[in-house]
């Protein structure tokens, strides 16, 4: 009993330190998501109170924007990553809002306090997105699972049929917690918390349909 109270004092010790300050990136990255969503439409909707000049040239680079996030931007976000065509993009859009500084002051503030929480959720949607379970973590799970199942064989049960049904009710059990744990650290491919462009296509679609 002793080296295994040991070893579970260990692995709890290494899984505390390897998940502190980790959030899983499919729990955090609906608020975030949500909130770039919500600004763009809110900046697309203020725009048409914009000059006519300026006001063209936010609503292209919002529609610009989304077209490249629905096709090409996941895939850059699964590491974390930015895509040098939507930051040019980004680029456009302060710039934009910097002309307003001079030409319509009045206007300026409200363009920029927008683009700047646009952004602002957009940061931390990349972050999370670039965010795994460490690998320390990882590799301890891993190799306790694999002792569990190993221990589990030495457990005095009569019956060889009982046996086998405890140690495989053991392994699927554990195999469904890494299930879980792997559609959480992945939410940009398919699962349950799969994270998709869905609500970014939907916007797109009502911008382009007005």
């Amino acid at each position: 009993m002793l080296p295994i109270f040991i070893h579970d004092k260990i692995i709890k010790n290494v899984i505390e330190k390897s998940f502190h300050g980790f959030d899983f990136p499919a729990l955090h990255k609906i608020a975030p998501r949500l909130g770039e969503i919500d600004g763009l439409e809110k900046l697309h909707r203020w725009s048409g109170h914009l000059p006519d000049k300026i006001g063209t040239e936010m609503r292209g680079y919002i529609k610009k924007y989304l077209t490249l996030v629905t096709h090409d931007g996941w895939k850059h976000n699964k590491k974390g990553e930015k895509d040098i065509r939507i930051e040019d993009v980004i680029m456009g859009l302060d710039m934009s809002v910097y002309k307003m500084f001079n030409e319509t002051p009045g206007l300026a503030s409200t363009s920029f306090s927008l683009l700047t929480k646009i952004l602002d959720y957009r940061s931390s949607r990349i972050e999370y997105s670039g965010q795994h379970i460490p690998p320390l973590l990882k590799q301890t799970l891993h190799f306790s699972a694999l002792l569990l199942i190993g221990l589990s064989m030495f457990v005095a049960i009569k019956d060889v049929w009982m046996a086998l049904l405890f140690t495989a009710s053991i392994a699927c059990l554990i195999f469904s917690i890494f299930l879980v744990l792997k559609d959480l650290d992945n939410p940009m491919e398919s699962g349950d918390w799969q994270v998709t462009t869905k609500d970014y296509e939907d916007l797109l679609e009502k911008i382009i349909s007005h």
